[in-house]
């Protein structure tokens, strides 16, 4: 893929290979000692590797077969395993390495093996190393440790994303180091490969589809990185660097192995350099036991089936092939903080029925004492959970209530909502449910319920609302009197900042019948004369198409007229006359013909008396996905288009002064430079671009020259034409100054 490309996954097959997946270094299945049977063995190790046993009682051993009920104990099928010899069970300090393997730095490497102990009553610990030479006393880079295996089955693990320090020769080892205390410890080894694995490039990568997509290679994104929301992107098994931003808006998802006793991380993304971690994902820390394979899900910007107003926007799902307690730590941003006290959340686990604490101890660490997320530049804050021994679903959010009232499931805010009863003719009371959700985690209490003049509650609500659960409150219309009913209606909560909770209440009271209009996008009420109708971000050619509802709520057929929208939108009614109690569609689209942010109001004539002629805003952002991005930096300064200005300095008559400014494209598109021209006295160009077309993630340069040909203080001009289409022309000012320097004559005196 080019370096200059934006490559879009969205098909229905996500899976991207290519024809070389790597290169395998080491493949050692024991397949020569397969005829070794009947409890028969062999003490010499593969050509080049060694056996080294410290002068300990054990050592390892090579057979097809052995006694026993677990791996290689009766299936025929080569295996090292280490055996303790003549009954003296010390601790363990036995090494196999296998034979030299050249590993460079800036490569990245995977080992795979099989691992298990000859009897199921086993319970074994082992390193697996990367070593500097065939013995212990060399320098070992442990990549894996485990503690306390015990199988009567073949356990696979896969150990990824590995790199060396410097390159040069290196030598798996493996370091049985178990404390003996019977005849029954032996770890059995197999299939042992070691493989170099190749990357793919791309300059920008966005996933949208839901197939997930799979990379059977380690993933390069030399610029920005998107999971769009639906999509997902899987990196099991790869290494996956990006040097700019992650932006996560659907899944990143990743399936390793989470051995005992140790740390495993997944979603962890660097800069290929790995000296910056540019997204941040989970660790699970000191399993009590293997967890087998486990797959972690993270999604961002979602609600994660919490629907809970109040929670940090990152959602975790957490599949273990066996459950162990261990410690987890949830990663998140300042960007997916949504506002809440990172410092005062904690981390919750959805059981099957409810939202629970995460933690069985009730043990919680957060990584800020405040309540902003500052950790790692904002990515790495975290939320750590001790003792989790339940998995799948996990968000993280602050412990309380929290309130949320619906009307004909809108969310109705607390200080800004209006509910609107309709209109009715004397005599006929009308009534309107309200729904009265408890979306929070602990109790929501209600009490002091207000109306005003012209309502009244018929019947109840509850005054607990436990977590996840509803009430009712039925507000009737009383229709006494011929008027126009309005007012506020307040309750008291335990939310701590929606209390106590208000809304306003509205119906009209008419004496013959009338209609009455209302406008929904969505659940949303768009309220006539202060209603905004938002669009959000589309690609130049793509329109975006709303299904707005205009409802009767009068007990008069409505009538719609002409309407009126703004440029960059189009627009119809799908009927133009509405029955009482009745509705149809309006059918709104941000055109996206052009590039730009297009905003406006639209207006439409109906027969509602008193909204006769109903209107509201619209805006949407239409972006054109291959156009450049100008940067003009003077070293490491960014410079404004229009209004920066660059001191040159003061120097010496006679004495020029040159400054070189740097042209960054960080668009998608190429950028084009073109007459670019000095102005005022004393200034002058030195050199022109180098280059006049300048790809995506690219720059050039250019010089200018103070003459300081003059004493003085002079200003000048930069100026030169773009395609940068809100930066064309791109201007910015200079000032320098040259002064007159006086030196006094030395006099020596006898």
């Amino acid at each position: 893929y080019a370096q200059t490309s934006t490559v879009i996954l969205d098909g229905t097959t996500q899976t991207v290979t290519q024809l070389s997946q790597g290169t395998t270094l080491l493949n050692e299945d024991f397949s020569a000692y397969d005829a070794y049977q009947g409890g028969a063995y062999e003490t010499v190790p593969p050509a080049g590797w060694i056996v080294e046993n410290n002068g300990e009682t054990a050592d390892w051993r090579f057979s097809g077969s052995f006694f026993g009920s677990g791996p290689g104990a009766t299936d025929g099928d080569g295996h090292a395993y280490r055996r303790w010899i003549d009954g003296d069970f010390a601790e363990a300090d036995v090494w196999l390495f296998t034979s030299g393997i050249q590993m460079d730095t800036d490569a990245t490497y995977e080992i795979s093996l099989d691992y298990g102990t000859i009897f199921n009553s086993s319970r074994e610990d082992f390193d697996i190393t990367l070593s500097t030479g065939q013995t212990a006393g060399a320098s070992h880079i442990i990549v894996r440790s485990y503690t306390d295996i015990g199988s009567d089955t073949w356990l696979n693990d896969t150990i990824s994303n590995i790199t060396v320090p410097s390159s040069g020769t290196y030598y798996l080892g493996i370091h049985s180091k178990t404390a003996m205390v019977s005849g029954d410890d032996s770890l059995s080894i197999d299939d042992i490969v070691i493989t170099e694995l190749q990357s793919m490039s791309f300059y920008n990568l966005e996933v949208n589809s839901s197939t997930a997509a799979a990379f059977g290679q380690n993933l390069v994104v030399n610029n920005q990185l998107q999971v769009n929301p639906n999509g997902v992107l899987d990196l099991s098994g790869i290494t996956a660097t990006a040097e700019k931003t992650v932006i996560n808006n659907g899944t990143i998802q990743e399936s390793k192995n989470a051995a005992g006793g140790t740390t495993t991380d997944f979603i962890m993304i660097e800069n290929a350099a790995g000296d910056t971690t540019t997204y941040y994902g989970v660790q699970l820390i000191d399993p009590a036991a293997s967890m087998g394979s486990t797959t972690v899900a993270l999604a961002g910007g979602q609600n994660c089936g919490l629907n809970l107003a109040k929670l940090i926007n990152r959602c975790y799902n957490i599949t273990p092939t066996t459950n162990q307690s261990a410690t987890i730590r949830f990663y998140f941003s300042e960007a997916d903080r949504n506002g809440q006290d990172a410092s005062t959340s904690n981390a919750w686990h959805w059981n099957g029925s409810a939202w629970v604490g995460a933690s069985s101890t009730d043990g919680y660490v957060q990584s800020e004492a405040t309540s902003n997320c500052l950790t790692a530049n904002g990515l790495g804050c975290y939320i750590e959970a001790a003792a989790v021994t339940d998995y799948s679903a996990f968000a993280l959010a602050v412990s309380q209530p929290e309130i949320q009232v619906l009307d004909d499931g809108a969310d109705v805010a607390s200080g800004m909502g209006t509910v609107d009863l309709g209109s009715t003719t004397i005599s006929n009371p009308i009534t309107k449910d309200i729904i009265i959700a408890n979306v929070g985690l602990t109790d929501l209490t209600l009490s002091n319920l207000s109306l005003p003049s012209g309502f009244s509650q018929i019947g109840t609500i509850s005054d607990t609302v436990t977590a996840g659960t509803a009430t009712t409150l039925t507000i009737q219309l009383d229709a006494s009197a011929v008027a126009f009913y309005t007012g506020t209606v307040t309750l008291n909560t335990n939310d701590s900042d929606e209390n106590p909770f208000s809304f306003t209440v509205e119906g009209n009271v008419t004496a013959t019948p009338e209609p009455e209009i209302q406008l929904f996008d969505g659940f949303i009420n768009i309220l006539d004369g202060s209603g905004q109708v938002d669009f959000g971000t589309t690609i130049f050619g793509e329109p975006v198409t709303k299904l707005l509802t205009v409802k009767n709520v009068g007990t008069a057929a409505l009538t719609l007229g002409d309407l009126n929208v703004p440029a960059g939108y189009s627009g119809q009614f799908a009927s133009t006359t509405v029955a009482p109690s009745d509705s149809t569609v309006f059918t709104l689209t941000l055109t996206a013909a052009s590039p730009g942010i297009f905003s406006g109001t639209v207006a439409f004539d109906n027969t509602d008396v008193s909204e006769s002629l109903y209107d509201f805003t619209v805006t949407g952002n239409v972006v054109d996905t291959t156009a450049p991005e100008i940067a003009v930096l003077d070293g490491t300064t960014p410079l404004a288009s229009g209004s920066s200005l660059v001191n040159m300095g003061v120097t010496s008559l006679g004495n020029p002064v040159i400054k070189s400014f740097t042209v960054q494209n960080n668009g998608n598109g190429n950028l084009e430079l073109n007459n670019l021209v000095v102005s005022g006295g004393g200034f002058g160009l030195v050199s022109n671009f180098s280059n006049t077309t300048v790809t995506p993630g690219n720059s050039t340069t250019f010089a200018v020259q103070f003459n300081a040909a003059a004493v003085g203080m002079f200003n000048g001009a930069v100026s030169f034409d773009t395609n940068d289409e809100d930066e064309n022309p791109f201007t910015f000012d200079l000032t320098a100054e040259a002064e007159v320097k006086l030196y006094l004559p030395v006099i020596l005196l006898p």
